[in-house]
């Protein structure tokens, strides 16, 4: 089966958003993540032949895109949500001793 190569700017896609948005594609697709400065190169080869490989290129840019957008939006708010996550906890603490 024919495999297909993207190119991503290593300047503006972040490594582990390459490789966050190719396990997306793991399912279909056996995956392949390389640096070759100044680019990631993604090759995904089909696992079958019924994969749909139309616009394969537009839509794994698209999630890549995604992914830097959730990996900025993260990185913005982390400290918020682990102050929304340690509330969430402390409030699930069950109350008393314990005994019945």
């Amino acid at each position: 089966m024919e495999s297909i190569e993207l190119e991503l700017d290593a300047q503006y896609f972040a490594a582990d958003v390459v490789a966050r948005t190719a396990y997306r594609y793991s399912g279909d697709f056996y995956v392949l993540v390389r640096s070759a400065s100044p680019n990631h190169v993604v090759t995904l080869r089909p696992r079958t032949p019924e994969v749909d490989l139309a616009d394969l290129a537009a839509r794994f840019q698209t999630d890549a895109c995604d992914d830097r957008l959730r990996a900025h939006v993260a990185l913005q708010t982390g400290d918020l949500q682990r102050l929304l996550m340690r509330a969430a906890l402390e409030s699930a603490e069950p109350k008393g001793d314990g005994r019945l």
